[in-house]
């Protein structure tokens, strides 16, 4: 199924969040903040053309905030957006599995403003780094008891400059003993982050094939790698 964005919907939902974190009742108090997230990837704009599948992986971010409600920090995120695993069967030999995924990185900077330091916390961040997108072969053979990897091999990889923003809420689950200094505060944090991708060359599944001569063929395709993020995770606050 192909994943499609409307963007109609994204100002409206990005001035709300704005609103809600300007107008926070009370200010955030100061602290590190470190969180960890399960991330959706949707291609969006030009990059949905090619790309017809989510992408599913992690991120990881760090943020340190002083006397006002402003937090800036670095982070990073790994999605798969796309997966192929061919079986070959050869003679008086174990069966071989070549495992090609289709992977997109990027580290960046953010600055985060929240809204108040209540139970419910909104706040908008904006970001701003680069990116990293490749596609990678595993050959491995097929015993039942293991899973031995014979060889490796990255197939095509580009760079590009990412930046984007978005919002959301943190929902205090637990929080700290201000007169404990091992006492933390944490959070279940729900964000959604339009991530705008510079063009880049990459490949998609099925873009690695055999002709009938035996010969490897690879079709790049070419484009801006915009997304729409998805993530949900717990931060903790110390």
């Amino acid at each position: 199924m192909r994943a499609t964005v409307d963007h109609t919907s994204s100002p409206p939902v990005l001035a709300a969040l704005a609103l809600a974190a300007t107008l926070g009742a009370a200010p955030a108090l100061a602290g590190h903040e470190g969180a960890v997230h399960m991330e959706v990837g949707a291609p969006a704009g030009a990059f949905d053309e090619h790309v017809d599948n989510l992408g599913f992986g992690f991120s990881l971010d760090y943020a340190y905030s002083g006397d006002g409600p402003l937090a800036v920090g670095i982070g990073g995120d790994f999605l798969i957006y796309g997966h192929q695993t061919v079986v070959m069967s050869l003679p008086l030999v174990e069966d071989f599995e070549y495992n090609t995924d289709n992977n997109i990185a990027s580290i960046f900077l953010l600055a985060r403003l929240h809204g108040g330091d209540g139970r419910v916390i909104p706040y908008v961040e904006g970001r701003f780094g680069g990116g990293y997108i490749w596609t990678e072969t595993k050959l491995t053979d097929e015993d039942w008891y293991d899973d031995d990897e014979i060889a490796r091999q990255t197939n095509w990889d580009d760079f590009m400059t990412i930046w984007g923003g978005g919002g959301g809420l943190k929902i205090m689950l637990k929080r700290g003993d201000p007169r404990d200094r091992e006492s933390k505060d944490v959070l279940l944090d729900m964000k959604i982050v339009y991530r705008h991708g510079a063009r880049a060359s990459y490949l998609t599944e099925g873009a690695i094939s055999v002709d009938v001569n035996d010969r490897v063929r690879i079709r790049p395709s070419s484009s801006e790698t915009d997304l729409l993020q998805f993530e949900l995770g717990v931060a903790v606050r110390f």
